[in-house]
């Protein structure tokens, strides 16, 4: 189609973004660019709004490739969340049923490896139509992106051995230590970390600083803490995962282990002897560990 201005490129943008949106499994959300969330990627938005220049409609369309590396990269995240509710055994997924729920364990799992398949092939093409950039960025951030699949199919794998792994009290640095490794590499890499290498090689800058990667890191710790603690304690006008399906789960999070700390010992045994338990957490359950949270860290319930 035809674009003559940019009110008419940004509304063909939106369409795009609606139809991504729409077409992911778990991403059922209106799309709104003012509003980054998990489940609305903040990196279209970023590159979006970083892309226009007022005195320069061309540079905005030169920067098309870039809005699908974050299509990519939602693709990316996708596969990734089915990879987690196969894990995790979750039954439900932003109220919904969890695709493994629907398809199966088996048939996910290839649905996810096909969400891989298209984002590679989203990214790659995007990368071979960035203009303006230098071979050895385009390298870089090729790159990049096998460096990010290979940290967050190894931050999978810990995950699948943190959902095994039995609490026990007086025992939380080490667990606490690979909660944040889990969340360093499935959260962190993809979704704060692999835009900005993108962004400054795309500019023909240099790879991040060190203090600069750690940054992000700590940004996407608070990120994932924030989302846990929406999970227990939603705000009535922000949108997350389904209430409670954490403590449902069974989900070992950096909030379950600030409040173990903090609890009596016979409380606290008592909420580590259900999470190490096959028995069902039904809604009383649920709210007694909610409760148990409230108290724990001085947050009204």
């Amino acid at each position: 189609m035809k674009i003559n201005n940019q009110s008419d490129f940004l509304q063909q943008l939106r369409k795009q973004l609606e139809f991504v949106i729409q077409n992911c499994p778990y991403l059922n959300m209106p799309v709104d660019l003012n509003m980054p969330s998990k489940q609305n990627n903040s990196t279209l938005a970023e590159i979006i709004i970083s892309s226009f220049d007022n005195s320069s409609f061309r540079r905005a369309l030169s920067i098309m490739p870039f809005v699908e590396f974050g299509v990519a990269i939602e693709l990316f995240q996708n596969a990734a969340l089915i990879h987690d509710d196969i894990i995790d055994k979750a039954l439900t997924r932003r109220g919904q049923k969890s695709i493994p729920v629907i398809l199966g364990s088996a048939r996910a799992l290839l649905v996810a490896n096909i969400l891989y398949s298209l984002a590679f092939e989203r990214f790659l093409t995007a990368a071979k139509r960035v203009k303006g950039v230098q071979n050895y960025a385009l390298d870089k951030i090729v790159w990049q992106w096998w460096q990010v699949f290979d940290l967050v199919q190894a931050g999978q794998i810990l995950d699948f051995e943190l959902a095994n792994y039995k609490l026990v009290y007086g025992q939380f640095e080490l667990i606490e230590q690979k909660i944040e490794q889990v969340i360093w590499q499935k959260t962190t890499s993809y979704t704060f970390i692999l835009p900005a290498q993108i962004r400054s090689f795309a500019s023909n800058k240099p790879a991040l600083s060190n203090p600069e990667i750690k940054q992000l890191q700590t940004d996407g710790l608070a990120f994932q803490m924030q989302n846990d603690f929406d999970n227990v304690f939603p705000a009535d006008n922000k949108v997350t995962k389904d209430q409670l399906s954490d403590i449902y789960n069974r989900k070992k999070t950096l909030l379950l282990i600030a409040t173990l700390k903090k609890l009596p010992k016979v409380t606290a045994q008592s909420i580590i002897d259900l999470y190490n338990s096959d028995k069902v957490i039904n809604y009383q359950t649920a709210l007694f560990i909610k409760g148990a949270m409230a108290k724990a860290n001085k947050v009204p319930n």
